[in-house]
């Protein structure tokens, strides 16, 4: 019998698959499409490949300002299409080759729970002494919208539309809309909620709309997106209904679980539609069966499908476990960047906390670089950080010192003493306290 059986090959599943292997686990990975999963062929790195274009063509309208003549510059979809397929196919082997060497046994084919030790793929059985559901997510689609792209499939296109409306103002509808817009679409977001970004801190989600709304990018907020039809789509704003031409049309409204097809029902495992329930160690209702990753509905985020993953395995090791899910970074890759960890002000109460702030614009190296749009937000409760958001340029980069700094339980008068090299954007976080 195997030691260990791991159901999805995307970061949560074969992750875990290499490290339990490397732990002298027996271990088995079934994988029912490629190696990766939704991370690495229709999410974080084909969209990452996407926006360093676009990046590249946004920083390319400040040339004069940099004393750079040039002319003529022209994007070449294709060729972008290709380095995209490349990143992915590299990534894709050097995952393959990492299993291979830690003696994982990778299996090809849609998986089926038929005993709590046991999982059928076509006409094999496969025993385990534990398993790990890690099945992802799909784009949540709406009524009305059954013609409209999904995000998998705006990253299969082969051209750019010169109209494109986005359903939802979240992470995915956000960062898809800045991309296109730098790629020469004329973006139009509908969102319901009556700002983008809900999920994030509001006077960062606020502060965003104004910078989408300078690139060009239309918003529609407490908008309610009714149907669409060949030619666009019908929203409700304000009372008014109102039609909005588009050649395409892109739903980003959330994700739904990988939850059909496994065989929960019939092993009792509970679950709803918004995924698999677990306990804080993320086994399901069957002790020796757990879930992580998007399946759980909790965080669909890749680094936490990753570490809900070791946690699973500091468990089966008995190992003691030093993560802390509670300070788990989110970033959103907009123009400019989004990131924050910990608490927002929004679900605090006012005077239990103290708000630090400092502006990109009085760094020396965000002026060097032409990036002075942003802030940064730390909160701070009995001398220990409690939440920093930040919007500005490699937000999502900073936001990795904090989360740190937050896991070791550091107080702000530690922080202060602590050197930061100059000229670096980091100094913005230390300039936060500076009286």
């Amino acid at each position: 019998m195997n030691d260990l059986l791991i159901i999805g090959a995307g970061p949560g599943g074969y992750e875990l698959a290499l490290k339990a292997s490397q732990k002298g686990l027996k271990t088995v990975l079934i994988e029912k499409n490629r190696l990766g999963g939704v991370c690495l062929h229709s999410g974080c790195i084909p969209t990452k490949a996407w926006i360093k274009t676009a990046e590249v063509l946004r920083e390319a309208q400040e040339f004069a300002m940099l004393g750079i003549q040039t002319s003529g510059l022209t994007l070449n979809f294709s060729e972008v299409c290709k380095r995209k397929q490349l990143i992915i196919e590299t990534l894709e082997e050097g995952i393959r080759f990492a299993l291979e060497k830690a003696k994982v046994q990778v299996v090809y084919g849609e998986a089926k729970l038929i005993k709590s030790h046991q999982v059928q793929v076509g006409e094999t059985l496969y025993e385990a002494s534990s398993i790990v559901i890690a099945t992802g997510s799909r784009p949540l689609m709406i009524p009305g919208f059954q013609e409209a792209w999904d995000s998998t499939q705006l990253l299969d296109a082969t051209s750019i539309p010169t109209k494109l409306i986005i359903i939802g103002g979240g992470i995915i509808g956000i960062e898809m809309a800045c991309m296109m817009q730098a790629f020469g679409s004329q973006v139009t977001v509908v969102e319901f909620m009556d700002r983008i970004l809900p999920t994030a801190d509001r006077e960062i989600s606020k502060r965003l709309q104004a910078y989408v709304k300078k690139q060009g990018i239309v918003l529609y907020l407490g908008a309610k997106a009714n149907k669409m039809d060949d030619h666009g789509v019908f929203i409700e704003s304000k009372g008014q209904l109102i039609f909005l031409e588009a050649d395409n049309v892109l739903v980003a409204v959330g994700r739904r679980p990988n939850i059909e097809g496994l065989g929960l029902e019939d092993l009792g495992i509970q679950f709803t539609p918004k995924g698999i329930q677990v306990n804080d160690s993320f086994q399901t209702n069957i002790s020796n069966i757990y879930a992580i990753g998007d399946v759980t509905g909790k965080i669909m985020l890749a680094h936490v499908a990753t570490y809900q993953g070791y946690q699973v395995l500091h468990q089966l090791l008995h190992e003691e476990s030093h993560i802390r899910f509670e300070f788990t970074p989110s970033c959103v890759f907009s123009f400019p960047e989004v990131a924050w960890v910990g608490l927002s002000e929004d679900g605090l109460d006012l005077g239990s906390f103290i708000t630090y702030k400092s502006l990109y614009r009085v760094n020396g190296k965000a002026q060097a670089l032409n990036a002075t749009d942003g802030f940064v937000k730390i909160l701070v409760r009995d001398q220990k950080i409690i939440g920093v958001h930040i919007i500005g340029l490699q937000a999502s980069a900073l936001i990795q010192e904090m989360s740190a700094l937050m896991h070791l339980n550091m107080s702000v008068n530690v922080f202060k003493d602590i050197i930061h090299a100059h000229p670096t954007l980091n100094e913005i976080l230390h300039s936060c306290f500076q009286e």
